[in-house]
């Protein structure tokens, strides 16, 4: 869509090949794990096969309202002076 407009129609060199190649790989793989997902809720987890045993869905963690992680407090200065003498 991006190549498609007046401005750049016909004049661009980029190469997009690799990137929509890219972009409609992850879209087949998370409509595939869409479908896959629907399907088992909807039949109870049966497959053409059998029964299928899947693990329990991970918990998800709630994440934090500023979306930072906290890191206990440490000396920089000397860890700081430490890294350099030995690699320097």
């Amino acid at each position: 869509m991006t190549q498609n407009s007046k401005a750049l129609r016909g004049k661009s060199s980029a190469d997009t090949s690799t990137l929509i190649n890219e972009v409609n790989f992850e879209f087949a793989k998370t409509m595939n794990g869409i479908i896959f997902s629907k399907h088992c809720a909807e039949k109870n987890n049966n497959l053409i096969t059998g029964k299928l045993e899947l693990p329990p869905p991970k918990e998800k963690k709630q994440s934090s309202y500023f979306g930072m992680i906290k890191i206990p407090p440490y000396e920089y200065t000397k860890l700081y002076s430490e890294f350099t003498f030995k690699t320097l």
